[in-house]
C-alpha cells in the first residue's frame, strides 16, 4: 500500500481538547489531515454508496442486531482494518497518533479502533443512546469525524449530547472531530434535511472481531 509515513512528533489533539475530554467527558476540535483530506474521504464514501456497498445500520450487537428505522435510519459501511484502501490507511495512521495521545494523557489502555463510514439520507436520524453495548465495556472513546462542506444549521443533522444539566448541539461541518466517553455520554443525531456524511469509530480496550458488529 502507498501509505504515507507521518511525523508523530506533532500532536494532533490540542492540550485544550485533552483537558476537556478528561474533565467533562467530551471535546470538539476542528482539524484537517493532510494525507486524508475531507473531500477525498467524502468522495470515497459517495462512490461506495453509489456502488451499493452501504447497508442499513442496525441496533444491538451480534445476533441481536436488528434494523429499526424508527430508532435509526442511517447507512453504514464498516472498514476492514486488515485490508484498508490507501486513503483509509492514511486516516487510520492519524487515528493511531490520537490513540497514543489518549493513552499517554488519560492512561486508558486503548488497544485498537473500529471504524465505519456513515451516511444519513434526507430525513435520517438516530434516537438518543449510549455507544456502549449492554454487558460490554470495550468501547472507551467514541469518535466522529464529519465530511460535510458548507453545512448549514437549518439543515439539521446536529449531534446532540445530553449532558447532566444541558443539551449541546454540534454541527456536522467538514473537519469537526468529536471525541466523547462511550459509556456515559448519551447522544442522538437530529433529523437531517440533507445527506450527511461522517466517519464514526470507537477506541477500544480490547479487540472484538468485525463480525460481532455486523
Amino acid at each position: 500500500m502507498n501509505s504515507i509515513l507521518l511525523d508523530d512528533s506533532t500532536e494532533l489533539l490540542s492540550s485544550k481538547s485533552l483537558d476537556e475530554l478528561s474533565s467533562r467527558g467530551w471535546c470538539v476540535q476542528h482539524t484537517h489531515f493532510d494525507h486524508a483530506p475531507t473531500h477525498d474521504l467524502l468522495n470515497a464514501s459517495l462512490d461506495a454508496y453509489r456502488a451499493n456497498l452501504f447497508e442499513p445500520a442496525g441496533v444491538g450487537a451480534g445476533s441481536q442486531n436488528t434494523i429499526k428505522h424508527q430508532i435509526r435510519s442511517d447507512y453504514s459501511r464498516w472498514w476492514d482494518p486488515t485490508n484498508p484502501t490507501p486513503l483509509q490507511e492514511n486516516f487510520l495512521l492519524q487515528m493511531t497518533r490520537i490513540q497514543r495521545q489518549l493513552n499517554r494523557a488519560m492512561f486508558l489502555g486503548i488497544h485498537d479502533l473500529e471504524l465505519h463510514s456513515t451516511i444519513y439520507p434526507s430525513g435520517g436520524h438516530y434516537e438518543a443512546h449510549l455507544d456502549q453495548f449492554q454487558g460490554r465495556n470495550n468501547r472507551l472513546i467514541s469518535m466522529v469525524y464529519y465530511l460535510n462542506p458548507q453545512w448549514q444549521p437549518e439543515w439539521g443533522g446536529q449531534l446532540r449530547m445530553h449532558l447532566e444539566h444541558t443539551l449541546i448541539d454540534i454541527e456536522p461541518i467538514a473537519g469537526n472531530l468529536v471525541l466523547f466517553l462511550s459509556d456515559s455520554i448519551v447522544h442522538e443525531v437530529l433529523p437531517t434535511l440533507h445527506q450527511r456524511h461522517a466517519i464514526t469509530g470507537w477506541f477500544r480496550n480490547r479487540p472484538w472481531p468485525l463480525s460481532y458488529f455486523t
